[in-house]
């Protein structure tokens, strides 16, 4: 992120900056592209899959042709509206979750030696990507039905509710078996299992970074099992909705379409650096406020020590302020005097600025005054912050592991002043693997919408 602490650190020091990010240039934030310096939605560079492929540092996949679409090409899904249970009631049954296990059983068996010459026991290393615990743990059952012989040991449900996941994790990335790991979002991004040769898409995708993320568990090289490339099985048809063929990467493009993305090549010679104007939205990174007509910038500290000294001086023996301080209401005229005479120079304390200084940005001129007579005392930005946020969360019937969750985004969002989706696969966010929990507590749909929610009348009301 650049924003919030991280952008005071940017700006402090005259030195280049290189920004690298693996979401996809449509879905950068705007003061990103801004920040550094480029037009919205063009990097400088971008290193495309296809690179990385023909450099060997990932394996080409292909997408299983065949397979049933158990979504018909131009369903009509509404996705403002979009319900895992709803979906996975109106879109699967016993009949064709059973007929997607024995099309990806057979087809995985029958071609996992082309895949990788190396791997010795089949069908190989497989994620499936269900849509619901319950609709996981069918897909797994199905599957064991088919191979009897390994007495339930042939796919396993991860899921954050199991039985200990991270030893379940750590047994299918070492051992044999399980063979196939069954999962609703703890598998979907910041999973590494470099012997992946089949992803199961059993469900959905709406987020264009989230089908990457899910498409990537597959890509990494494995020499020691000579892995050459990977098959998805996509019964939902994401990647016709991506338009992804094969190993090519598709960006947004302006008109409303995909096209190939990326710019190849080297970056221009660097130029002479441009200083960057900064957005006041990030104002938590100054440390001073501009006063007078001539701009002076002066600490937000010494304002505030100023502020005080200045009302209870003028609290001796100016009328209005002998008001405040008895808790009486000012008129209109009044209000605007005191305020006038509060701005005129040499003082230069004004609403705006204290707001900046007391980072309080709904503070009132009036409020201020209380304040520094000592008749009030105004919450911190982190105190309002937190207020609102539990005001917030009791008016939502919220498990308490969604509820803790929601905690981590908090905190994350008094960093940046917001939550972006992004945010959930950057450090320190996808150390905690907060993109599959949240996916897993909350659905893809839910947690793009409880972002917003909490966006909208959390941070913005309060930073």
């Amino acid at each position: 992120s650049i924003y919030g602490a991280w952008q005071a650190s940017l700006t402090q020091f005259d030195a280049l900056h290189i920004g690298l990010t693996a979401t996809p240039a449509r879905y950068i934030d705007r003061n990103t592209y801004e920040f550094y310096h480029c037009k919205t939605g063009q990097p400088d560079f971008a290193y495309r899959i296809q690179d990385a492929i023909a450099a060997g540092y990932l394996v080409p996949y292909r997408f299983a042709i065949g397979v049933t679409e158990v979504i018909a090409e131009g369903a009509d899904i509404d996705e403002e509206h979009y319900d895992p249970a709803n979906f996975e009631r109106q879109w699967t049954n016993e009949k064709t979750n059973r007929l997607m296990m024995e099309e990806f059983d057979r087809l995985a068996w029958d071609n996992y030696q082309e895949l990788a010459p190396g791997q010795e026991t089949g069908p190989g290393k497989t994620i499936i990507f269900a849509i619901t615990k319950h609709h996981a743990a069918r897909l797994a059952e199905h599957l064991n039905e088919l191979h009897p012989e390994l007495k339930g040991r042939y796919a396993e449900v991860i899921t954050s509710d199991v039985a200990d996941p991270d030893a379940l994790i750590r047994q299918f990335k070492k051992e044999t078996y399980p063979m196939v790991a069954v999962s609703v979002g703890m598998l979907d991004t910041g999973f590494d299992c470099r012997e992946i040769l089949h992803l199961v898409m059993c469900r959905r995708v709406f987020s264009p970074i989230l089908y990457q993320q899910m498409r990537g568990r597959g890509t990494r090289i494995a020499p020691h099992i000579q892995k050459k490339k990977f098959v998805i099985y996509d019964f939902f048809q994401n990647h016709k909705h991506f338009n992804d063929s094969d190993t090519d990467v598709f960006e947004w493009t302006e008109e409303g379409g995909y096209a190939p993305g990326g710019a190849g090549g080297k970056p221009d010679p660097v130029s002479e650096l441009i200083e960057l104007g900064v957005d006041d939205e990030w104002l938590e990174a100054v440390s001073y406020v501009e006063v007078g007509p001539d701009g002076e910038r002066i600490d937000k500290k010494d304002y505030v020590t100023n502020w005080k000294k200045t009302i209870r001086k003028l609290g001796k023996d100016d009328p209005i302020i002998e008001k405040v301080k008895n808790d009486e209401l000012l008129t209109d005229e009044e209000e605007q005097t005191l305020a006038a005479k509060l701005n005129s120079p040499k003082m230069y304390f004004n609403e705006e600025n204290l707001r900046r200084a007391y980072k309080d940005p709904v503070g009132n001129l009036i409020d201020f005054v209380k304040e520094a007579l000592g008749r009030l005392k105004i919450k911190s930005r982190d105190e309002k912050l937190e207020e609102v946020f539990r005001a917030w969360l009791v008016s939502r019937s919220l498990a308490p592991e969604q509820a803790e969750y929601l905690s981590l985004l908090k905190n994350r969002g008094i960093v940046t002043g917001k939550v972006m989706l992004d945010d959930l696969f950057s450090p320190p966010l996808s150390i905690l693997n907060a993109a599959g929990i949240g996916l897993e507590l909350f659905g893809e749909q839910g947690l793009m919408e409880i972002i917003e929610d909490i966006n909208q009348n959390v941070f913005r009301k309060t930073l």
